[in-house]
């Protein structure tokens, strides 16, 4: 049972957890898109729809002719600038050497992967010109769900997507040039989150084609709304790889996901984020946290490598992402010594981790795997024979 799928009693006390990513913060938007032209999309359609939208979004605010936002006075000023081309801010003190820093918001498709098949890699260079990855067509009148995640300071931004979703939307996606509009906008709210329990909708509306904003409440979620939805301290955990995740440990891709190398990736990512996009340093332990997670073992796994392809307008060519699919379950000696990852996997859920992350890559969820093995095993074991 994952995180989202658990219906928490309003009067049953939180536990409180004590830790850093309590800071955390960001907000989660459902786009209903609808069609109004037909047109077809591949199966890697979120990279066509941010793609898009980074294309309408910089040709309308973008105040230096050549386009080269390292060269520009106004890069520090520009929404285009932050969010599809990040920099280090002056000052700053990690990843300084870094031209370009973690984008503080991602794209998804949530049940895209059930229109179409995962695209699958070409025999020769000549099936990759002739991109025979499989498409989707979708017809007038039907609708298209987008989600988008933006962290930290980056919900003040929401209304520069909104404006790029309905440019886009009147110029054309994909190479019909299809049509569609925003039919309406909700905030994603947490079981948890008294203002959707108030109203009795975890779905507030954020915005409809026929009245514009509704309100100016942006329904962010802190990383204290997410952690206190954690009951439990399972000693047996199971990770779902639900879009290809690709990890990297020096040089080296992994095409098994140890839990070292997942730990390793979301201190990486969540401390980056918050550092750029919160307002704050994650203080952590890192070399502790990475050396205790050797402790974790994989107890079973089921997963295989799935290989993806994007058109890179600004590099000129198409570009291959692999990531691992599947499912694993890890295990950790005790409860307590799983509890400090807790929180790292919580929080991760929501802004996925690896690579392609911008495009939905790297999402995963987790789920208590301690159940498996029943009440009534664990007492028959408990037992002395």
């Amino acid at each position: 049972m994952s995180l989202e799928q658990k219906d928490f009693a309003q009067d049953k006390p939180h536990p409180s957890w004590h830790h850093p990513l309590n800071r955390f913060s960001l907000g989660r938007y459902r786009f209903l898109l609808e069609v109004i032209q037909d047109f077809r999309l591949t199966a890697f359609a979120t990279a066509t729809l941010r793609g898009g939208l980074g294309y309408i979004l910089k040709k309308s605010v973008c105040t230096w002719p050549p386009g080269i936002c390292s060269q520009c006075l106004h890069a520090k000023h520009c929404a285009y600038s932050y969010l599809f081309e990040t920099q280090p801010m002056a000052g700053a003190t990690k990843l300084r050497n870094f031209e370009q820093v973690p984008r503080p918001y991602l794209l998804t498709l949530p049940h895209w992967e059930k229109r179409t098949s995962w695209w699958l890699p070409p025999e020769s260079e000549e099936d990759l010109q002739e991109t025979n990855s499989p498409v989707t067509f979708l017809k007038k009148g039907e609708f298209l769900e987008c989600e988008l995640v933006l962290v930290g300071r980056a919900v003040l931004f929401l209304p520069y997507f909104l404006f790029a979703f309905q440019k886009l939307g009147r110029r054309g996606l994909g190479h019909d040039r299809g049509k569609f509009r925003i039919a309406e906008v909700r905030a994603v709210c947490l079981p948890s989150d008294r203002r959707a329990n108030h109203s009795s909708r975890r779905y507030p509306i954020i915005y409809h084609w026929r009245y514009g904003l509704c309100g100016n409440d942006l329904f962010t979620t802190t990383g204290s709304d997410i952690l206190n939805q954690w009951q439990e301290r399972p000693r047996r955990i199971t990770i779902h790889f639900e879009t290809p995740t690709r990890l990297e440990h020096g040089d080296q891709v992994c095409k098994e996901i140890s839990f070292t190398d997942l730990i390793r990736g979301l201190l990486r990512r969540l401390s980056s984020l918050s550092y750029f996009h919160c307002g704050y340093e994650l203080q952590l332990d890192y070399p502790q946290l990475v050396e205790e997670s050797r402790l974790v073992q994989t107890a079973a796994h089921e997963w295989h490598w799935q290989d993806q392809v994007r058109f890179s307008t600004r590099q000129g060519q198409r570009i291959l992402l692999g990531g691992v699919l599947g499912h694993a379950t890890y295990e950790a000696p005790s409860s307590e010594a799983m509890a400090a990852f807790l929180p790292l996997l919580a929080v991760g859920q929501y802004v996925h981790v690896g690579k392609g992350t911008v495009m939905g890559l790297g999402k995963f969820s987790v789920r208590n795997a301690d159940w498996y093995t029943g009440p009534r095993k664990r007492e028959s074991s408990e037992r002395p024979g």
